[in-house]
């Protein structure tokens, strides 16, 4: 499980890649959403940046989007939105919130604003 292998990879307080916000994102640790296993990271909080915010992504999510990064070489933000986002709160943070974990992994890179591409090399 992919959730699994980011827990046992990538320490608390990793910070993941954004290519174009403003501010620090990082692992938190492992939480819950409706039941299901997420990965808890930190947000930027505008008004008090001595308190970040927290936001999860949960472990089928992470699944269907690296399911669909080996199937078709690309993880884009339409198909996020029409196949893993939960709902509009979400916003778009956790789309490349799940890019940048997967680039971390080495299994993708970002390509272009709203695509990651399969990392060269990779099966």
């Amino acid at each position: 499980m992919l959730l699994d292998h980011i827990l046992r990879e990538l320490p608390f307080g990793t910070k993941i890649p954004k290519p174009t916000a403003e501010g620090t994102f990082t692992i938190k640790g492992e939480g819950t959403v409706q039941g299901e296993r997420a990965i808890v990271y930190t947000i930027p909080n505008r008004k008090d940046p001595d308190r970040p915010g927290q936001k999860r992504v949960t472990a089928s999510q992470l699944e269907n989007a690296y399911g669909q990064l080996l199937r078709t070489g690309e993880l884009t933000r339409d198909w996020w939105n029409d196949h893993a986002r939960l709902s509009e709160s979400e916003g778009g943070c956790n789309f490349t919130t799940v890019g940048g974990l997967l680039e971390l992994l080495g299994e993708a890179e970002y390509a272009r604003r709203d695509m990651y591409r399969r990392r060269a090399g990779q099966r």
